[in-house]
């Protein structure tokens, strides 16, 4: 869980940048996080990148509280200004990519490149890897 949860008051985002980041470390010692924060006219962007480590579900708890997107009551559509995008971006190391073609091929005989390649990656992103040790 992140050091302190977001609430209806409007945080900056690069408090906010630094709220996550804690909150990711503490959930996930080992794991190298990048958390950046950018401002733009129609409001803020939260991008958090890390590779290998915990699902884009588990990061998501901790970081996704964070948005905030006003939406018009009755359409539902996003309103232009003041709101905070939060982006996950999780990448794979190619150890991880190799483990993922290794425990899927020969699954189905005759199964091509691309087939592999998608079946990996769906593999990899249901896939929580545990932390590195320090």
């Amino acid at each position: 869980m992140a050091a302190t949860k977001p609430t209806d008051t409007r945080l900056d985002v690069a408090a906010a940048s630094r709220l996550i980041k804690s909150g990711l470390i503490k959930a996930f010692p080992g794991v190298s996080f990048a958390v950046h924060s950018s401002r733009f006219a129609g409001g803020e962007s939260l991008s958090v990148r890390w590779t290998d480590g915990p699902t884009e579900a588990r990061v998501g708890k901790i970081a996704k509280p964070y948005e905030r997107v006003r939406r018009d009551a009755r359409s539902g559509e996003e309103l232009l200004g003041g709101n905070t995008h939060v982006s996950l971006n999780r990448e794979f190391s190619k150890a991880k990519w190799d483990w993922a073609r290794d425990k899927n091929r020969g699954a189905r005989p005759g199964q091509g490149y691309g087939e592999l390649e998608f079946v990996a990656g769906a593999l990899l992103t249901k896939t929580s890897f545990p932390s590195k040790s320090k």
